[in-house]
């Protein structure tokens, strides 16, 4: 066979095995963002059915095959994808939602919560500046009863990257308000400069008016944390002793 022709053949093999190569990669992907949407739906109906359970005072978690089918779906798609931040949250959240109403350091949710730290983590090595990753490893480890060094470097890192960002903000309150008392001094600073910070975010830089600093506060109010946050408030600011004000009646 001809010298040329011989180079025509090898690069026709070479083209074709790439692009068989290319094929099953994008399939690959594709497989793998499917169970990672099945994997967050069934964590996002999970969440809704908690809040329900909650204020009906009544105790939820998911049914053993519905938590192992998720599961499988998250844990495939890390599989296909290790390099994916998306899906090692898809996984992390997953695992976090095997006991979603245990008590902080419940020993049955331990490991399942070990994993989603695990995976949060590698997520964060792998898009160190995305907030919502570290607000949500702040949050599993409130949940193991971890409120140590790595819980407020967490929360530091989601504020410095999301200062602003309305979900970040109010994850922070969420996670922290019912434990203030049991923080260290430093972390509990911290998130009292939150709500000093954004308490006021009433208005855009045009003056529209959005609702993010009422929205923060709010939280505060429902959770009858409001004199317990104040105590710990600097009065000399009027929009403080504004929120600070109980009401006569």
């Amino acid at each position: 066979m001809p010298i040329d022709r011989r180079r025509q053949v090898w690069f026709w093999w070479a083209a074709t095995i790439m692009a068989l190569l290319f094929a099953l990669g994008s399939l690959a992907w594709v497989v793998a963002d499917i169970s990672a949407f099945r994997a967050r739906s069934w964590v996002e109906t999970w969440e809704n059915l908690v809040l329900q359970s909650a204020r009906k005072g009544v105790y939820y978690e998911p049914a053993d095959k519905d938590w192992v089918s998720a599961q499988q779906a998250a844990a495939l798609a890390v599989r296909l994808a290790p390099f994916s931040a998306d899906y090692r949250e898809a996984l992390a959240r997953v695992n976090a939602s095997r006991y979603p109403m245990a008590n902080d350091a419940d020993e049955r949710a331990m490991p399942f919560l070990e994993e989603a730290a695990t995976q949060y983590r590698l997520a964060i090595r792998m898009r160190p500046t995305w907030p919502h990753t570290y607000v949500s490893l702040a949050h599993v480890l409130r949940r193991m009863g971890r409120l140590d060094e790595e819980y407020e470097t967490s929360m530091r890192q989601a504020l410095h990257y999301g200062p602003w960002e309305p979900a970040v903000l109010m994850r922070v309150v969420d996670i922290n308000v019912d434990i203030l008392p049991q923080l260290a001094s430093s972390t509990r600073q911290l998130v009292l400069e939150t709500l000093v910070r954004a308490q006021g975010w009433t208005s855009d830089a045009e003056g529209r008016r959005i609702p993010y600093g009422d929205q923060l506060w709010a939280r505060v109010v429902a959770r009858r944390k409001q004199m317990l946050v104040c105590s710990w408030l600097p009065m000399t600011d009027a929009r403080i002793r504004e929120r600070c004000t109980v009401p006569s009646k």
